[in-house]
This record gives structure tokens, sequence and C-alpha cells, in this order.
């Protein structure tokens, strides 16, 4: 056999295995560094807070604020949120209540108020839908909330029980004595929680003192504070609160549990509810 044929032969089968070999080669390397498929965006996640306050400015109304947007990480809304709204929470006098000078004074008389947050958070989030269309927020007509503040401003002249706020979830009064106070909750999954008393300085008639509980997990406490006051009381085991969120009665100066009015004389000068949720709504 001549053995330039053979070397003619077998040189194009040398050459083409190479150049198999570096299209193969150069297959795995685009493969490496380029994606199977196409790049997919990071699903969003949603969040949203809500407030209930009362100024007593011009109205005994209160306003129900709402954030909704993108969770920042932490449960809360990313700033700026994708939508801010407020809505009025109507109240009616019961009874002689009259405003003045910023407060509601109560005079034998109490506030009924009709709260709706469901109602309000579906509104929010078919506005927040205008603006993403996956905004999407999570909302039980019995929510569970792992924190729930309450603040109140309150004159009293005279001692007794005066209820601040309720709620059939969620019920706040200060247990007001001739020189000291303290403040009872009711929660519910917690039951009834109450602070020690306290003989704040100035004296507790005829001045204004503020009352603050706080409840927060991780681990789960009633934080109390009565003017500067403070005191922590632990819950166990960790739960977290169920409040009703479709149209409720929510009541200021009146505990419908108890029938006890707030004593005449008394005023409260401003009221808030915030229960931060914990990412998509929860």
């Amino acid at each position: 056999m001549n053995p330039r044929i053979r070397k003619n032969r077998f040189l194009p089968m040398n050459f083409t295995h190479v150049v198999r070999w570096l299209l193969l080669w150069a297959v795995l390397l685009v493969g490496a560094v380029t994606p199977a498929g196409p790049v997919m965006a990071q699903e969003e996640s949603f969040a949203s807070y809500w407030t209930l306050t009362f100024d007593f400015e011009n109205s005994f109304n209160g306003n129900l604020h709402i954030d909704m947007g993108y969770d920042d990480g932490a449960g809360g809304v990313m700033a700026p949120a994708l939508v801010s709204r407020d809505f009025v929470v109507a109240c009616q006098r019961v009874g002689s209540v009259s405003l003045g000078s910023g407060a509601a004074r109560f005079t034998g008389g109490y506030l009924a108020c009709q709260l709706d947050v469901k109602r309000a958070m579906m509104e929010s989030v078919a506005a927040c839908q205008q603006v993403d269309a996956k905004c999407s927020i999570a909302l039980d007509d019995h929510h569970l909330y792992p924190h729930l503040h309450m603040a109140a401003q309150v004159y009293s002249t005279t001692w007794g029980n005066t209820p601040l706020f309720y709620h059939q979830d969620a019920r706040y009064t200060a247990l007001v004595g001739t020189s000291s106070t303290q403040l009872a909750t009711t929660l519910t999954n917690m039951g009834a929680i109450d602070s020690t008393l306290v003989a704040p300085s100035p004296p507790i008639l005829n001045n204004w003192h503020t009352y603050r509980a706080a409840y927060d997990c991780n681990p789960c406490a009633l934080n109390f504070d009565i003017s500067g006051a403070s005191q922590a009381v632990p819950v166990g085991p960790d739960m977290q609160v169920s409040f009703y969120t479709p149209q409720s009665t929510i009541y200021i100066g009146y505990d419908p549990a108890s029938g006890t009015v707030i004593p005449v004389n008394s005023a409260i000068g401003f009221l808030s509810i915030d229960p931060p949720n914990a990412g998509s709504g929860g």
C-alpha cells in the first residue's frame, strides 16, 4: 500500500476529530456562562400597614390610614409605598360628649364608631393593582397580628375604671385611683393582662397622662408605659393577637362587656391603635 495514500486518508480524520472536540468544548463553555433559559425576575412580595387614630381636633371621627407596597424584606412596606390611603371611621355620640381644646370631653356619654378594616384593605388592594397588577394582600376575617400597640392621652378628674378603647378582640381600660393608676388590657388569644400600679408625677388626677400598651413578639410581651413609667409583662407561650377585621362597632369611653362608662369630666386628647403588619399583610 502506498504510504502517501494512507497518510492522506488519516490526516482528514484527525483534523475532523480536532474540530469536533473544539466545537464540543465551545458548546460546554457557552453553556457554563449562559443561562439555560430566559432569566426570570424574582417574584415580588407585598406588605401592608394600617393604623387607626383619633385626634379630636375638629371631629369625633377617626382616621384609618393604610400603606401598601413591596415588602422591604423585614415585613414592612418599602418606601415609598405604592398606595397610601385614608378612610373616615365615623363616630356617633351616645349621651353627653363634646369637643374642646383638641380633646373629647365626656360628661356622661361615650362614642360608638364603625370600623371596617377589611373593606378598606380590599379597596387599597384594588388601587395597588393599578400600579402593579400582581399586588396582593392576605387578610382573614380573624387576622393574626404579632404586634398590637395602643396609645392614649387621658385627663382624669376622679377615680374609677376609665374605658379607653373597646374592640371585641382588644380592650383597654385605665384603672384610675386617687393617687395611682394602672392599665388593664384584654386581647383575644392572650386574655387579661394588667400593668402594675403606677403613681405618676404629676399626680394622676387633674393632669394629662399618656397610657401606652405595646404587644410585641419574639419573644411575646406586653410593654406598658404610663407617663414614662415602663414595665414589660412576659406572655407565654408566644401567640399572636386575633383581630376581627370586617365591619364592627368599636367604643371610646365605654366597655359593653362590663357596661362601664368613662367617669364624668374625663377627657381623651388622642388615641391610636397600631398593629404593624408582618409582610404580605400578615
